[in-house]
């Protein structure tokens, strides 16, 4: 695994917006694990409450694949749920920064 490219896709993935929240999904704590395995990239995507409506869903998991897809690799997106620590850090960002539905 080149630590180069996972560079850049980590870069990349910083480029990720939630569509609520004026804020990353890295800076709020919902992309972790992100791995290079043959030619997959993987990737948890936590989510702080099991309740997320699916459109809000879709537009993130969205949003990192538009990210991703220029590498070529294909991409692996397994969804989690944040603990505790994770979902107050969450809820705090979204609270310095909500922009609103869309």
């Amino acid at each position: 695994m080149s630590d180069d490219l996972l560079n850049k896709i980590t870069q990349a993935l910083d480029k990720t917006q939630h569509p609520s929240i004026n804020a990353s999904l890295p800076q709020l704590g919902m992309v972790s694990d992100v791995k290079i395995e043959d030619s997959k990239v993987h990737l948890k995507m936590k989510l702080p409450f099991a309740g997320i409506p699916e459109n809000i869903k879709n537009i993130m998991v969205g949003n990192i694949q538009d990210v991703l897809n220029p590498f070529g690799m294909n991409i692996k997106i397994h969804l989690a749920l944040m603990n505790e620590e994770e979902k107050q850090n969450f809820l705090q960002v979204e609270n310095d920064n909500w922009k609103g539905a869309p």
